[in-house]
C-alpha cells in the first residue's frame, strides 16, 4: 500500500508529461507489397515511433532535462482510458509515455582517456 502512495506522490511532483501517439492511418501510403504484410507494416510503424521517442529524450537531455520513459501505460486497458480522457481519435496508437522536469542532481562528467596516441 505505501508503493502505490508513494508512486502517486513522486508522480504528482512531475511537471510535464507528454504521451506519444502514432496515427495507423499511415500505413495506407506504404507500397501495395508491404501492406500485405501486416507484420512487417506494423514493425515499420513501431520502429518509427521508437525513432522519435528517442530523440524526444535526446532533445530533453539537450536542454538541461531530466527525462524517464515510461512503458505500463502501453497496456491495452490503459492504453484506452488514456485516449478516452484525452479525446484522442481511435486511429491513434499510443506508443510511450515521457517524464519531464529539471534533474535532482547535476550529471557527473564522464571520465575520458586522453586522446593523444590514440589510433583513428
Amino acid at each position: 500500500m505505501w508503493a502505490i502512495l508513494l508512486r502517486i506522490t513522486l508522480i504528482s511532483l512531475i511537471p510535464v508529461f507528454i504521451l506519444l501517439f502514432g496515427d495507423n492511418r499511415t500505413n495506407q501510403g506504404e507500397p501495395e507489397d508491404l501492406r500485405l504484410f501486416p507484420l512487417t507494416l506494423q514493425d515499420i510503424f513501431t520502429s518509427s515511433l521508437a525513432g522519435a521517442n528517442l530523440y524526444m529524450h535526446l532533445a530533453a537531455a539537450s536542454l538541461g532535462l531530466a527525462s524517464e520513459y515510461a512503458s505500463v501505460y502501453r497496456l491495452p486497458v490503459i492504453n484506452h482510458r488514456v485516449k478516452n480522457l484525452l479525446g484522442i481519435p481511435e486511429a491513434m496508437q499510443f506508443h510511450d509515455m515521457m517524464w519531464l522536469g529539471y534533474p535532482a542532481a547535476e550529471p557527473v562528467t564522464k571520465a575520458m582517456r586522453r586522446s593523444d596516441g590514440t589510433l583513428r
